[in-house]
């Protein structure tokens, strides 16, 4: 669960740090006062409808949103498997930009 902050406790392959890392390009949460209070992640829920299946999240790291592209994802399943390959292959998508 993206919840527990532990990854050994479930069958993801994504931990609290890696999600973080995916959102904000940052493997530390923000330690000063005045980073904390300005820290916040915009989620964007977007119900395209296309011809693909398979809709990635994609994110800004600089104005820290994450898009969340949900028409064809029906269950919690369906958004647990592309949220841990988006996360756990970032580096690969990035490649093909």
């Amino acid at each position: 669960s993206y919840c527990t902050g532990d990854s050994e406790s479930t069958d993801s392959p994504v931990s609290v740090k890696d999600i973080f890392q995916f959102l904000t390009g940052k493997t530390t949460r923000p330690i000063l006062p005045s980073e904390k209070n300005s820290f916040g992640i915009t989620v964007k829920f977007i119900h395209c409808s296309t011809d693909h299946q398979i809709c990635f999240p994609t994110v800004s790291t600089c104005t820290l949103w994450v898009q969340l592209l949900v028409a064809h994802m029906t269950t919690y399943s369906d958004v647990k498997f592309n949220m841990d390959t988006a996360i756990t292959h970032e580096k690969t998508f990035a490649e093909f930009r």
